[in-house]
């Protein structure tokens, strides 16, 4: 199944226009759904009821798959100016990690060899992309529409994850109580916790579906997505191969020991970029296919449409608890920051959101057209959620990465500091950190004001803590 966007038509969607109906995610690619779509009701504060009612489907090893209803619409009212992070000219991803300089773009990968413990090594070559942005935000309200097909998940996540105030940290930065909220997706449970628990609930029931028998993916040497892949292939009763950009380490460290323990199949790419190992994604399903296997393909990070209508849950979610806690304003008005590897997260907030302007991603070296892709995956998960297109331009940090992707910077560990010793609040090195590095400096140099209520996305990434490379970074305290 292709999973990198290229065209509703490969992605097994469909957008009908007419009489306002757009038929969302099928059952399987170009497989077109005859029934009719029920309508979704609206209550009085202005937000969809979305129950997750009715059918489920047995799956391997006895797990349930729950059909989720999607659907919704946006509409502009009076054009609302906000105050917002400028874009500057984006620098080129450096080389880092074993994720070489994406500039070099999209590669071609095959398997050509084995490596330490007999994992497989792939050799690859490479051609090029790129990409920039910027933000507004308007003010929107929610309207009934013809719900689509709805999808079918697995339930994989602790959810609702919890919203705390961070008011002591808040205050640290010059905001008042009650300004600075964190949502903690860490806490999803899944193998140590993290975002990719939502996504791979709609990923895996995809997978399941499809009569798949393995998950494959893949992602950088610290990837959470990877370690949590492995454990939604377990739950599930599923095989796992991965493929991690890099070199196999003599002793594997952090995210790595997980993989090791979790038994997925490591495959161990060598000098990757992001489109490298997208490829190399490709070229390990072929493998597995032709052995007789029935592969099931996932991008880096989960990134496709079907992963990313789990954030636009996540937004309605976080929504109905900011109005509980802060009230319809703040609900209506707060800003998100999070970490952008694969832009997936980010993506389908904003179409859950319904506006560029009120999601602040911070790039963390990984994909270098991140300022493209963004926007066109939140056009793409709004239709098939029956949303509208997002309102404004893309906020998009980029000056957060250092040298690229996971490199130590002083920014990351300023923020890493604060979050723990005000907060108790651990952050990792590779995303999290960079991530709220980037909400530091946004505030502090007037791109996030005080008056707007800020949500920080906690997406996990503990164990990247324990990894040889940053053990003595933390050691040697400020």
């Amino acid at each position: 199944m292709p999973y990198v966007a290229r065209g509703f038509g490969e992605l097994g969607l469909a957008a009908s226009l007419s009489d306002g109906a757009i038929p969302g995610l099928l059952v399987a690619p170009l497989q077109v759904a005859d029934d009719a779509p029920a309508a979704v009701p609206v209550d009085t504060a202005r937000r969809p009821r979305w129950e997750h009612d009715g059918q489920d489907v047995e799956a391997t090893g006895g797990v349930r798959v729950q059909e989720v209803a999607h659907g919704g619409l946006l509409e502009r009212q009076a054009g609302v100016g906000a105050d917002g992070l400028g874009l500057g000219q984006e620098r080129p991803h450096r080389r880092h990690d074993g994720l070489a300089d994406p500039g070099r773009g999209r590669s071609e990968a095959r398997v050509e060899g084995r490596g330490m413990g007999g994992e497989r090594v792939l050799h690859r070559r490479d051609q090029a992309s790129q990409g920039r942005g910027e933000h507004d935000r308007t003010r929107y309200r929610r309207l009934p529409v013809t719900a689509p097909k709805p999808a079918r998940r697995v339930p994989l996540a602790h959810l609702p994850t919890p919203l705390e105030p961070a008011d002591r940290l808040g205050a640290a930065l010059g905001l008042g109580p009650g300004t600075l909220w964190v949502k903690r997706d860490d806490c999803t449970g899944l193998a140590g916790g993290g975002n990719k628990a939502r996504k791979l609930e709609y990923l895996c029931g995809e997978a399941l579906q499809q009569g798949c028998d393995t998950l494959v993916t893949g992602g950088g040497r610290q990837s959470n997505h990877v370690r949590m892949t492995a454990a939604a292939a377990n739950r599930l009763g599923l095989a796992c191969a991965v493929v991690l950009a890099g070199d196999a380490a003599a002793r594997p460290t952090g995210n790595v020991v997980l993989d090791h323990l979790l038994g997925a199949e490591l495959v161990w790419g060598g000098d990757l970029d992001y489109y490298g190992t997208e490829a190399a994604i490709v070229a390990e399903s072929e493998r597995l296919r032709a052995e007789g296997r029935r592969p099931y393909a996932m991008p880096v990070g989960g990134a496709s449409v079907t992963g990313e209508l789990a954030y636009v849950e996540g937004a309605r979610e976080l929504e109905a608890q900011l109005r509980d806690a802060a009230g319809p304003d703040a609900a209506g008005r707060a800003v998100v920051v999070v970490a952008d590897g694969s832009g997936g997260t980010h993506a389908g907030l904003v179409a859950g959101l319904g506006d560029h302007g009120r999601v602040l991603g911070v790039d963390v070296g990984t994909r270098p057209d991140l300022s493209e892709q963004v926007p066109a995956k939140a056009a793409e998960v709004a239709a098939a959620a029956g949303l509208r297109p997002p309102l404004g331009t893309c906020r998009l940090d980029r000056e957060r990465f250092g040298d690229g992707y996971g490199a130590p910077t002083a920014g990351c560990r300023e923020a890493l500091d604060l979050a723990a010793r005000l907060e108790g609040l651990v952050l990792d090195p590779v995303y999290t950190g960079k991530a709220m590095a980037g909400l530091v400096a946004a505030v502090r140099e007037g791109g996030l004001g005080a008056d707007v209520p800020i949500v920080f996305l906690h997406t996990g990434g503990m164990p990247a803590l324990f990894a040889s490379r940053y053990a003595a970074w933390i050691a040697e305290r400020p």
